[in-house]
């Protein structure tokens, strides 16, 4: 699949390969394409942010801030990654005040480098 990716051609996979028929090639291609559908839906960092967004409305809902705190730095951390520092910077900040507020000092200190960077990038 990553020959294919990367600008190779079908028939020079099948010689690579050594199938006879483009067939057999086909089948192989289709299975990998569903490897990358599986890897997408693993890895994406959007399907991530929605199940942040839905952890964070299960935290709101239970009252957890220890749990919203890190629901929300996630998504900021997120949103960083998508260079979306606009939309990263009030999840951080939300992030380190739930934090402080409450007395979570493990997370102020692993999320105040990190609002921090957000900030400066938004700038």
């Amino acid at each position: 699949m990553r020959f294919l990716t990367n600008g190779g051609d079908i028939f020079t996979l099948q010689q690579i390969l050594g199938h006879s028929t483009l067939e057999v090639v086909r089948r192989c291609v289709n299975l990998a394409s569903s490897d990358v559908v599986i890897q997408h839906r693993r890895f994406s960092p959007l399907d991530r942010l929605n199940l942040h967004k839905e952890e964070e409305w299960i935290c709101r809902e239970l009252g957890n801030k220890r749990g919203l705190a890190y629901s929300l730095g996630n998504q900021a951390l997120l949103f960083a990654k998508l260079a979306r520092p606009h939309e990263a910077l009030p999840l951080a900040e939300e992030a380190y005040r739930l934090a402080s507020q409450h007395g979570f000092k493990a997370l102020v200190d692993q999320s105040k480098p990190i609002f921090d960077r957000i900030r400066s990038q938004s700038g």
